[in-house]
């Protein structure tokens, strides 16, 4: 049996804002794919929802969020 950190805390939110970015829960983004040729484009991008958004408060990666890939 694999060993389950249980001292894990998320704070969970419904929307973000990032500079002049602001996102929600059901919103569409554009996420850069960095295996195709102009991955900063818009046809470099895949679409994905945003399902959840929560943040561990842990390291360089303290606020996550969690995608369904459209496209």
């Amino acid at each position: 049996m694999e060993d389950l950190d249980f001292n894990l805390c998320f704070i969970s939110y419904s929307e973000f804002i990032f500079g002049s970015v602001r996102g929600k829960k059901g919103d569409f983004i554009l996420v850069s794919n960095a295996d195709a040729v102009d991955p900063d484009t818009p046809e470099g991008c895949d679409v994905a929802e945003i399902i959840e958004l929560y943040e561990t408060g842990k390291g360089n990666f303290a606020f996550l969020h969690v995608c369904r890939s459209i496209f």
